[in-house]
């Protein structure tokens, strides 16, 4: 099974920064996070083995559900 990788869904926020690079979370069934988060839909989704290790959620929940590289 393919773990998908997704950021997290800030459409809500009245300024939401997008200057700086945000860390991708583990997507689970029901369409959170591993570590809660509700996440962007589809578009931005990608295969977890792509994300380089900064850029991955440490939270538990996520941390634990990253593939090996």
């Amino acid at each position: 099974m393919t773990v998908i990788a997704a950021p997290r869904d800030a459409s809500f926020y009245r300024s939401p920064d997008t200057r700086s690079t945000k860390v991708r979370h583990v997507l689970m069934p029901d369409g959170y996070s591993g570590c809660g988060v509700l996440l962007t839909d589809g578009d931005l989704h990608d295969d977890a083995r792509n994300v380089p290790e900064r850029g991955r959620c440490k939270r538990r929940g996520c941390a634990e559900r990253w593939p090996a590289r």
